[in-house]
């Protein structure tokens, strides 16, 4: 029986256009069965990639035949693929079993059907009627996710956006962009996605692959709204965080985002270092710390005329400064003469080298606010970090 996404793709074939148009973007000929790279291909010189980035996974897409250049000697690196392109990709590079077309379907069918009966594309990563859309970088991260992990597959193991990007990326299938940025909404080019498949047949075959740690961290900050698994070495305690300031003041930590500041790769660090080097007293052992960003909301329920106001960075440790970190304000002090709630960052510094455990990989390192007479746990030190 057909399934039924076949039935919705029968309905449409009358589209010729838009048939012919996904076989020109792909290269592949209306005739072909499976993208088997001509000799032609495989020896003359593309005059586009000699120096893109991804030259070499180019080449050896070519070579093992699951993707061509075009007749004009170019591969097109930059140019977006869609999404049965990339499932036709993903089934040919990984040797499936995959039938011909049958008369009248559209070219890409048996690639979908596979995906679709093995349990990779579940009916909703997007519409079955636009398999000739850009493939998106969060569409890709399922895809690949659920090729490696037989236990994602399933039809009520919903994936959603979010765990698929985190898992993705800390498999090292997925990379961030510039800065670590994740863009899930992005569409996919060529070269991505011969990227993509060379580190899936890599990570299929047993071998494990480098992890960006910026684009993990970033991730997981979507995923949980921390990134302490990935800093710190313990995963967060479920958030929101609430504690009673003093009897009068209620206090929810809704984010920690931390930052390596010896990572010159990430803009928010170079943004700290930044904004702190201008200041008055500027830090000088950057590469030492790490800073600590407390997103939260203080709710003040009695007016207080005679304190007036509290320094919220004397009720932490060492601050940096205000630094701004791209949402909301940074809270300095808190009117206690208002009745009210106050919502901002609080941003302090955290030296690695105190804890040598934690630099060779040992030990977690713990977060607390310390406040007279206890201490707040933001960390749970009793569970290791985990990728999934």
């Amino acid at each position: 029986m057909k399934s039924e996404w076949v039935r919705m793709v029968y309905k449409k074939i009358m589209v010729i256009g838009v048939i012919s148009s996904v076989l020109m973007a792909s290269g592949c000929k209306d005739s072909e069965v499976l993208p088997v790279a001509e000799a032609s291909t495989a020896t003359v010189e593309l005059r586009d990639i000699s120096n893109h980035w991804a030259k070499d996974s180019v080449l050896k897409a070519l070579e093992n035949g699951y993707v061509d250049g075009y007749e004009d000697s170019t591969f097109r690196p930059d140019q977006n693929v869609s999404r049965a392109e990339f499932m036709k990709m993903l089934a040919v590079a990984t040797k499936q079993q995959v039938a011909t077309a049958s008369q009248g379907s559209a070219w890409y069918a048996p690639y979908v059907d596979y995906v679709f009966n093995s349990g990779i594309y579940h009916a909703e990563d997007f519409p079955s009627d636009q398999f000739d859309h850009n493939l998106t970088r969060i569409e890709m991260a399922k895809l690949a996710v659920r090729f490696l992990d037989e236990k994602s597959r399933p039809k009520e193991a919903h994936l959603y956006d979010t765990s698929a990007m985190y898992k993705a990326v800390s498999l090292g299938v997925i990379n961030g962009l510039t800065g670590g940025e994740l863009a899930p909404n992005e569409a996919t080019t060529r070269a991505q996605s011969v990227v993509i498949i060379e580190r899936i047949l890599s990570a299929k075959s047993g071998k494990k692959l480098p992890v960006d740690k910026l684009a993990l961290g970033n991730a997981d900050l979507e995923l949980t709204g921390s990134n302490t698994r990935v800093y710190a070495n313990t995963p967060t305690l479920p958030l929101p965080i609430k504690y009673a300031f003093n009897d009068n003041i209620d206090v929810t930590i809704h984010k920690i985002r931390m930052t390596d500041l010896a990572n010159k790769e990430d803009p928010l660090a170079r943004k700290i270092i930044d904004y702190d080097s201008k200041s008055s007293h500027p830090l000088s052992n950057y590469d030492d710390l790490l800073v600590v960003s407390l997103y939260f909301s203080i709710d003040n329920k009695v007016s207080d005329p005679i304190t007036r106001s509290i320094n919220m960075y004397n009720t932490l440790m060492p601050i940096i400064g205000k630094g701004p970190i791209g949402e909301g304000t940074t809270v300095y002090t808190l009117n206690t003469s208002k009745v009210g709630k106050t919502e901002g960052w609080i941003m302090y510094t955290e030296n690695k080298k105190r804890n040598a455990k934690f630099l060779d990989g040992t030990e977690p390192y713990p977060l607390k606010i310390f406040l007279p007479g206890r201490d707040i746990p933001l960390t749970d030190t009793k569970q290791d970090a985990v990728s999934t």
